[in-house]
């Protein structure tokens, strides 16, 4: 999916637009002024019948309007238009019902010479009141159109056609009513066509008559002859503003073209259950489907049909749910609708029963109509916001691009986005040429949404724009503690929580080494490795526990694992054998602990909870521990990601595919749905300029209960509209970043949102977040660490960084662009993706993390690896047709690969294994000094016992402990020529000793440090 999807679906409409109105027309009123009876050269008032195709004349008895004999386009008579001191009308009508949703073309031939001015309104009624749509031909031969949504009383506006001067041309307006819009095209004698941008229509209702005026000024004239209005003998479609996807598919079935001809008269028999493949060939943006069934006598009419897709994602979103059965005329048709997914094919299992499958209709959402003076705009000036949020900024910057050679003049305004109150008021700026950085000073600015709309200063019309969107989310630090307990707890240093002062100090993340322990397998019956669990045999040995998937993350019919085994001398020799039952995992040393303390679904009677909403009055305070964020799959039922849904019953709030609702599980079989509406919806596609609120993505990092049980917290990938140059064209969501949220609630009922660990300046363009893992830092006083996906969009990679918070709440990534599992090489077993640790188990010095996939596929390989059809398909040819709209020729991963016949070799010949982060034992990260010595100083502490020590220290460093009391003076026996002091070397839980004394002294104390050429990871106190 790419920013050139837009102008694919352009070019689509515009070219079904080419037969519109051309087929199976009507006339409704055919006037050409040479009935003798009614028409004879002088003026005319009212002539003609109502109840005939000519239609009737009626209004002012004046020469304003009279029947001439030279010229004209038909002989003997023609109608001509002047403006004689006053303003004059006639209209042209008739008693017969236009008909309701008919497509409709009004015509007629013009003459102009020399000073040629008139008017003419298509309207509802045979008043002013009601205007459809109109015409004036203006000074300078120019024709413009009624736009209903231009400001101000004069509401026409110039097309930029312009019409033959002294020589006969056709006018046609044509009227599109399923999608609300019209236009004109003239042709003239050397049948040259020119076609107006389109306009829309001030009211969508049939027609009833023609209003011709006069303009001045005085003496100005047009003759007309050969009026026509014609109307679609069909009803007009009302998806007549979408992409018909299924014309130029591909069916497995030859069979089956009948349904794509579209000719309701065809169809197929189907009896019995059948099945059909339609491929698209690349990848399409599809929000509802048509299936057209049934025969004149009423029989054959479908019954049901399951419809599933393979999206951008290599999932196989199910995507028919309950269907809608409509009529449109005397065809009978089941409508399914569902959020955009961008797919490459989709399946069709028609369920048992007789049926006459008349024809399939695969759909594009709805094309919004573009100004076209705005897309001209938007050629020449682009830009967007460097960052999807600002936080730790103190200015945001808005880079414009002009793309012309001249300056260009354009007008800048800062609103609230939900309020409408201005922030800054329109300022010009003068775009030199190229690139231009516009800044926004955020010092005053509180957190929330705003919308920079960039207007064009050199027009009047201030609906030549575009909008940006500005997020501010300003840093909020956790509350640090007047006096830290920490016995039996152990000091992490992401930050200066702890310390009430430092200086020549770094926090930072240690980065692991990333083993491979399962390789690929190209089966494509068993291409997904997926990684369950990590332990230590009895013999010492490092064992992993995994399972196999086919491309489409499809299970087995029997789930079959697989044990893989190295020692811990030799990890890059690993022994693989099938398992006949899952083994016994021994007690481990896990490295954190998880977060979760939720309660699972409980059935009753082996019946599915069926939910209801929650009631206040009968159901009492809600128990956070019993609450849980239920997600609808978009996934296929037989999917390895399609989540449980049989244990519960959504009877009660029918709920769509991709929501998200809190369920408060009270008691087995009973279940309360917390709010009336989702808490979010995945809808990764964001059509508009600005993304609903609630826009999500199929990212998380799982769900959770505070320690203390007060806060319940989940999280999300929300969706952010994103713009070129700051997104990536060749993604398979170009339009937006994926930014992980959590959501947290102490009542159950009310959400607050917070963004986590957001992308600065340190990262590569258009990095965003695929999803994450959550865990307790072992013995960490509360610490919460996050293994977060990173997903550089622009190298199409995941890799691995962590993230961190106190409360659940506040998360932060670690400054600079570090990471705890990098990306390999081009083509090496990381070089495409790194997922986050799903568990990790201490030996000795060392922490061992389990990576459940780990490969050398890059994203945009996935949508191919990941499906069972796609992989098939694979050729040069094939993948330069998907990527090339996408412009993946630009993107610097084509200059690894080469060219496309490598692209597509290697897209045949890489796969998905398990790996191991190798780190040291609570050595995710550290606080560190270089060349300068490093000093800080603790808040008040109380502990027990001894205080160990978890450090590295270089050739000449050193580290350098004493403590004081509360205020700050040094403690006897601790400090001075008793403190403590290591030099060079590793040290991993050193007992540390303060003079002859290990033991901590018992009143409050701060600790005072010195670190020179060192790294220090934990102090620790048992």
């Amino acid at each position: 999916m790419s920013i050139n999807w837009y102008k694919a679906i352009t070019i689509s409409v515009l070219l079904l637009l080419v037969n519109i109105l051309t087929a199976g027309e009507t006339t409704y009123i055919e006037q050409d002024f040479d009935d003798s009876k009614y028409f004879k050269p002088g003026k005319i008032s009212s002539q003609g019948d109502l109840t005939q195709e000519r239609g009737r004349w009626s209004g002012q008895n004046d020469p304003a309007f009279e029947i001439v004999t030279s010229p004209v386009h038909s002989k003997p008579h023609a109608l001509r238009i002047k403006r004689v001191s006053s303003p004059q009308r006639m209209w042209l009508a008739r008693s017969k019902p236009f008909p309701e949703k008919r497509n409709y073309k009004v015509s007629f031939w013009c003459y102009a010479k020399d000073l040629n001015r008139f008017g003419l309104f298509v309207t509802k009624s045979r008043n002013l009141k009601q205007i459809i749509g109109g015409i004036s031909l203006s000074s300078m031969q120019r024709l413009m159109l009624y736009n209903p949504e231009k400001e101000g009383n004069n509401k026409w506006q110039q097309t930029k056609l312009t019409a033959p001067h002294g020589s006969w041309f056709l006018c046609e307006l044509k009227f599109d009513v399923g999608r609300n819009v019209y236009w004109m095209e003239i042709t003239d004698n050397d049948k040259e066509t020119q076609k107006s941008r389109e306009f829309p229509l001030e009211i969508s209702s049939p027609m009833t008559a023609l209003f011709f005026l006069n303009t001045p000024p005085n003496g100005s004239s047009v003759v007309v002859d050969d009026i026509k209005v014609t109307y679609e003998s069909e009803e007009a479609s009302d998806v007549s503003d979408r992409t018909n996807y299924t014309l130029a598919a591909k069916l497995d079935k030859e069979h089956f073209n009948a349904v794509k001809d579209k000719n309701y008269q065809t169809g197929v028999d189907l009896k019995g259950e059948t099945d059909l493949t339609i491929d698209l060939g690349t990848d399409k943006l599809v929000d509802m489907i048509r299936i057209y069934s049934g025969k004149p006598n009423g029989t054959g009419k479908l019954n049901a049909c399951q419809i599933n897709g393979l999206n951008a994602s290599g999932q196989h979103p199910e995507l028919s749910g309950k269907g809608t059965e409509k009529k449109r005329g005397n065809l009978y048709f089941t409508e399914y609708n569902f959020n955009p997914e961008v797919l490459s094919s989709l399946s069709f299992k028609f369920k048992a029963g007789n049926a006459f499958v008349q024809e399939i209709e695969i759909l594009s959402p709805k094309i919004v109509n573009a100004d076209a003076l705005k897309e001209a705009f938007q050629k020449k000036v682009y830009g967007e916001f460097r960052l999807p949020v600002y936080q730790d900024q103190k200015t945001a910057y808005l880079y414009l691009y002009n793309t012309d050679k001249m300056p260009y003049k354009v007008a800048l305004t800062l609103t609230e986005r939900f309020s409408g109150k201005t922030i800054n008021a329109a300022r010009e700026i003068n775009l030199r040429p190229g690139e231009n950085k516009i800044p926004f000073d955020l010092g005053n600015l509180k957190d929330g949404y705003y919308v920079a709309a960039i207007q064009d200063a050199t027009s009047n019309s201030k609906n030549i724009q575009f909008l940006r969107s500005l997020r501010v989310q300003k840093p909020m630090p956790s509350a640090k503690k007047n006096l830290y307990t920490m016995s039996g707890k152990k000091m992490f240093f992401p930050d200066d929580h702890y310390l009430a002062s430092y200086r020549n100090l770094v926090f930072k993340t240690c980065e692991g080494k990333l083993i491979e322990a399962v390789k690929p397998n190209l089966d494509s019956n068993d291409f997904t490795q997926l990684g369950n669990n990590i332990f230590f045999d009895s013999n010492g040995k490092l064992n992993i526990l995994f399972h196999r998937l086919n491309r489409s993350w499809g299970r087995e019919q029997k789930r079959r694992y697989f044990l893989a085994t190295a020692s811990l001398d030799n990890l890059s020799d690993w022994k693989i054998q099938k398992l006949d039952r899952v083994p016994r995992v021994p007690e481990q040393s896990y490295a954190g602990g998880e977060i979760t303390g939720l309660v699972q679904p409980g059935k009753k009677n082996g019946q599915a909870v069926k939910l209801r909403f929650y009631d206040p009055a009968k159901d009492g305070k809600v128990r956070l521990d019993q609450v849980r964020v239920w997600f609808i799959s978009r996934g296929a039922k037989d999917s390895e990601i399609s989540g449980d849904i049989s244990s519960l019953n959504w009877s009660a709030i029918k709920p769509q595919r991709g929501s998200g609702w809190p369920i408060w599980f009270k008691a087995p079989g009973v279940g309360l749905v917390l709010t009336r509406t989702p808490l979010y919806q995945d809808m990764a596609y964001v059509l508009s300029e600005l993304e609903d609120p609630k826009a999500s993505n199929d990212n998380w990092a799982g769900q959770f209960l505070a320690e203390d049980g007060k806060t319940f917290f989940f999280t999300r990938a929300m969706c952010m509209r994103r713009f070129p140059p700051f997104n990536a064209p060749w993604d398979n969501l170009p339009g937006v970043s994926r930014i992980l949220t959590v959501f947290y609630t102490q009542d159950g009922l009310n959400y607050k949102s917070r963004r986590m660990a957001l992308p600065d300046l340190t990262d590569p363009v258009a990095s965003q977040h695929y999803g994450g893992s959550i865990r307790l830092a072992q013995n960490g006083n509360g610490l919460m660490l996050m293994y977060t996906m990173r997903y550089k969009a622009y190298t199409q990679q995941i890799d691995l960084t962590m993230a961190y918070s106190w409360d659940g709440i506040h998360w932060e990534k670690f400054p600079g662009d570090e990471v705890l599992g990098a990306n390999g090489s081009h083509g090496s077993f990381s070089g495409g993706h790194v997922w986050s640790p799903s568990i990790g188990i201490n030996r000795g010095n060392k922490t061992y993390y389990l990576i459940p996939r780990i490969g050398q596929v890059y994203h945009f390989q996935s949508e191919i690896a990941n499906s069972m059809d796609a992989i098939k398909k694979v050729s040069a040819k094939y993948m330069k047709a998907r990527f090339e709209p996408r412009q993946f020729e630009k993107c610097p991963l084509f200059k690894l690969f080469g060219s496309w016949e490598k692209l597509a070799e290697d897209t045949l010949n890489w796969g998905v294994g398990v790996g191991v982060l190798v780190c040291r034992k609570d050595g995710l990260f550290c606080v560190e000094a270089g060349g300068q010595k490093g000093e800080f100083v603790t808040l008040p502490l109380k502990a027990a016992d001894s205080m160990k020590i978890n450090a590295e220290i270089d050739n000449g460093g050193y580290i350098k402990l004493q403590l004081t009391d509360t205020k700050g003076n040094p403690l006897p026996g601790y400090s001075g020529a008793n403190a403590a002091l290591l030099k060079c070397g590793d040290y991993m839980d050193e007992v540390l000793s303060f003079g002859s004394r290990k033991r901590l002294p018992d009143t409050e104390f701060k600790i005072v440090a010195e670190v020179f050429k060192a790294k220090l990871f934990t102090l620790s106190f048992e």
